[in-house]
């Protein structure tokens, strides 16, 4: 029987979604011979130095090599991290059930954002969480931080920051959400795109993982996710731009909130459009439309990031 091969990142949180991808896979499938294949990619080999050469990417560039090579089987990433212009001969095959797709505070004696002292330092790699941040408390101090949830958490708790801002959906897959974080509202700190979600990549003609996989997918998830991806990628926007989506279901309807601003958080624009389920590219590319007519092109057109 031929072994299914999931390639993967070396991380924690990838490994545990690996993990998950694969036990679903077996629960359904119980013959199957399923193996992870550990890939280190560029992005972990010159993590401090993303920001010199170009962070977009690289986290996944070995990996879709892999797949194309046919030296694995699916690849499993967490959508908020996946460029959105896919390689030749491959696809997401599958979207799964989204986990909690907020951001928290993390701090080690569970303060509010309001608790925050005048010019803390918070550590985030993310502009989209920076520039919301300082639009609601423009006397903190944002700095860059990098590497895997735990490495975050041990400056943390070696006094290097403050405070972290952190995906919700990470800390809770592995283990290490605590109920003292402050969890921040949607109107304060909007995610990003496809965060809290896990998409498995295929090869474009590979009709027997692909059907694998696709009893996996959550329909609802995979509507929301299109149309937040769609919006970034009408916007010209990637994994790396100061920009947010979220789209919640209501009965047949998506609702998808967005916004973009600048890196300090002064010039923040949010739109929001309903749509069919059915249409959620539709849906992406009207919200998108909406927010580059208020302004969003020159905004972004002008942040160096």
């Amino acid at each position: 029987m031929k072994t299914i091969k999931i390639a993967t990142r070396g991380s924690p949180l990838a490994l545990w979604q690996s993990h998950h991808v694969r036990e679903l896979l077996l629960l359904k499938n119980p013959h199957l011979k399923i193996e992870l294949v550990t890939i280190t990619t560029s992005g972990d080999k010159f993590l401090g130095r993303l920001s010199s050469i170009g962070g977009k990417g690289l986290f996944v560039k070995e990996i879709e090599e892999c797949l194309l090579a046919q030296k694995a089987d699916l690849a499993v990433h967490s959508m908020k991290d996946l460029p959105y212009a896919e390689p030749e001969g491959l696809e997401i095959a599958s979207i799964l059930k989204r986990e909690d797709p907020s951001d928290t505070l993390v701090t080690l004696q569970g303060k509010k954002l309001s608790d925050l002292s005048i010019g803390a330092l918070v550590g985030t790699s993310s502009v989209r969480r920076r520039a919301q941040l300082l639009a609601t408390r423009p006397d903190l101090n944002c700095k860059d931080i990098r590497g895997n949830v735990g490495t975050r958490l041990l400056k943390l708790k070696g006094n290097e920051f403050s405070a972290l801002i952190l995906a919700t959906a990470g800390l809770k897959r592995l283990g290490l959400m605590k109920q003292e974080y402050f969890q921040f509202s949607k109107k304060i700190m909007l995610p990003a795109a496809g965060q809290g979600a896990i998409g498995i990549q295929v090869g474009s003609d590979s009709d027997y993982v692909k059907n694998l996989v696709s009893d996996l997918a959550c329909s609802q998830t995979t509507a929301s996710v299109r149309a937040e991806r769609k919006m970034v990628q009408v916007l010209g926007g990637d994994c790396g731009s100061p920009i947010a989506g979220y789209a919640a279901i209501s009965g047949n309807n998506l609702e998808l909130n967005g916004m973009v601003s600048d890196l300090k958080g002064v010039k923040v624009l949010r739109t929001v459009c309903s749509g069919d389920i059915t249409s959620p590219d539709e849906l992406g590319e009207r919200v998108a439309r909406a927010l580059m007519k208020s302004g969003a092109s020159s905004i972004l057109n002008t942040v160096d990031y």
